[in-house]
């Protein structure tokens, strides 16, 4: 009895949280890892000595790790089914079942995700972590490394500054050096020494404003956020049929005069960020990110990040492909805006700083109206101006457009599309729209 009532607090003890934080899981051969890009920011937390009796600040980096551990499936019961609801659902001709881009764009769906891994990570050449999450059941895994400013600088490559350079602090000098060229940090997961194949990733590195420079004479940063589907890619969203078939039977095709017009404001304002908002499923993340290198989204230098949905065909949660995206988007942007303001909406409000802004691009075929009215209503300060490409016709003092934007004013958004050269042109300047 003694041994049956001990086992539980035993295995309990081996198999807790603390007991694994420095044993990783090895990914096998036929396993593969994607790591999706993110953006680290710097936080600062106070901490009580009370040995002493102070409360000292501590700085230190938020590095998140977002990844997908899964084995890749060629045949399965999974793979027969998907396909027969495809054929079902778009009529497939015996051609077009057997295309290359359907199997190519079918297969991240059909995978067998690996939950319950413990993976590490090597950031830069330097830094080795154990990451604290397991992957979930879908086989995402999330988690925040933290490094100091110093760790840092050793992962990036950089000579780590002196404190007492000039009286200026490592960061200080960060800043001041890299602030025109954004600093990228290599992540590579850690695989056994026999296994050549190299999962990588990049994590942006957001740089704090330099509080010393004046903000009479500094512009603001800027950085885009953007939907993707009927955007910048031609996706038909409002047909489902054609939806379907642009997304599993059809070479991605961008939006004319999409990719120029973001490069043309990635060489003239230097944007900072590219944020790709979009009710995609993560299984399409490859094929998207490679549809943006190709078309040449916001230029060779730009920075991106991609938030998209997380679904899984065993689970309910294929269902939020159905779901209204209105609530996802609004989350997933209130995510983005606390990276670079990590303070409460109502102290947004308040605040008179606002070194960092965004442009808004969408379109008028689901709930981006709604939901970039809903963010400039929060954030007024923050925002330089909303675009939306009209699919849908509408009018700008239509009534579904006036709800959208209420209390708003009209020189802050404004309809386009790429047929139209003046709202073109007038998107291109945005001088004229952050003195509005």
């Amino acid at each position: 009895m003694a041994a049956g009532f001990l086992l539980p607090i035993i295995l309990s003890y081996f198999f807790s949280t603390s007991s694994l934080s420095f044993t990783s899981t090895a990914i096998k051969n036929d396993e593969r890892v994607l790591l999706f890009p993110t953006m680290a920011t710097r936080k600062t937390a106070s901490t009580f000595r009370s040995k002493h009796n102070i409360t000292q600040e501590e700085s230190y980096w938020e590095v998140p790790i977002h990844g997908w551990i899964f084995q890749p499936e060629e045949t399965s019961l999974k793979r027969r089914a998907f396909l027969s609801l495809l054929r079902k659902s778009l009529d497939l001709q015996a051609e077009e079942e057997s295309s290359v881009i359907l199997k190519r764009r079918v297969k991240p769906f059909l995978v067998d995700n690996k939950g319950g891994k413990r993976l590490a990570v090597l950031l830069g050449e330097e830094e080795r972590r154990t990451l604290q999450q397991r992957s979930k059941k879908n086989g995402h895994f999330k988690s925040v490394v933290k490094l100091s400013d110093e760790e840092l600088c050793g992962a990036l490559g950089l000579t780590a500054p002196s404190s007492t350079d000039g009286g200026e602090n490592a960061l200080s000098q960060i800043v001041k050096q890299h602030a025109k060229s954004p600093l990228k940090l290599q992540v590579r997961m850690v695989t056994s020494p026999v296994d050549t194949r190299a999962f990588t990733g990049t994590v942006h590195i957001l740089l704090p404003h330099d509080n010393n420079s004046s903000s009479t004479t500094t512009k603001p940063t800027i950085s885009v956020i953007s939907d993707i589907d009927d955007t910048i890619k031609k996706s038909n969203v409002l047909q489902k049929n054609d939806l379907l078939r642009n997304t599993f039977l059809k070479e991605f095709a961008s939006v004319p005069k999409m990719s120029s017009l973001y490069d043309h404001w990635q060489t003239k304002y230097q944007v900072q960020m590219f944020h790709y908002v979009s009710s995609s499923p993560w299984q399409l993340y490859e094929e998207l990110n490679k549809f943006l290198k190709e078309s040449k989204f916001g230029g060779s230098e730009s920075s991106t990040t991609f938030h998209l949905k997380t679904i899984r065909l065993k689970d309910r949660s294929i269902l939020n492909l159905l779901a209204d995206p209105q609530q996802s988007k609004l989350e997933s942007i209130e995510n983005i805006f606390q990276l670079y303001y990590p303070t409460s909406s109502r102290e947004h409000s308040a605040s008179s700083s606002s070194h960092h802004q965004f442009v808004l691009v969408g379109d008028t075929g689901e709930k981006d109206p709604e939901v970039y009215g809903e963010i400039m209503r929060r954030y007024p300060q923050y925002i330089v101006a909303a675009f939306l490409r009209n699919v849908t016709g509408e009018k700008k003092e239509g009534n579904r457009l006036s709800t959208a934007f209420a209390g708003v004013g009209q020189e802050k958004w404004d309809l386009f599309h790429e047929e139209d050269e003046v709202s073109f042109k007038k998107m291109k300047n945005l001088d004229s729209w952050m003195t509005s």
